[in-house]
């Protein structure tokens, strides 16, 4: 019985440390998307106003149903998530400054 429940403590530390470092999105993560040309022309233009940026998961081959990763944008810096979340939005027509649906 005590090595049944070591294991499932093993267990469920293993997934805790999965979760911790693969399943939660990453703290400096500012967008992902299935297309890797989108996410660039984000990162071009985030960098052109002063974010340093970088690409995760591109052109990776999956090959299980577990392994379906999309590629995701990062700031270098954490003190430039915000800003960058919302220059994209804003990029997009959809942060408040920039709404047409505005009283």
């Amino acid at each position: 019985m005590e090595q049944v429940l070591i294991l499932c403590g093993l267990i469920a530390g293993g997934a805790l440390v999965w979760y911790l470092t693969r399943g939660a999105p990453a703290p400096d993560m500012v967008c992902s998307s299935s297309s890797e040309e989108e996410l660039e022309r984000f990162r071009v233009y985030l960098e052109a106003r002063g974010i340093a940026t970088y690409l995760k998961n591109t052109r990776r081959f999956h090959e299980t149903q577990y392994d379906l990763v999309n590629p995701s944008l990062h700031v270098v810096s954490a003190a430039d998530l915000e800003k960058a979340r919302y220059l994209l939005r804003d990029l997009a027509g959809t942060s408040p400054d920039t709404r047409n649906d505005r009283p």
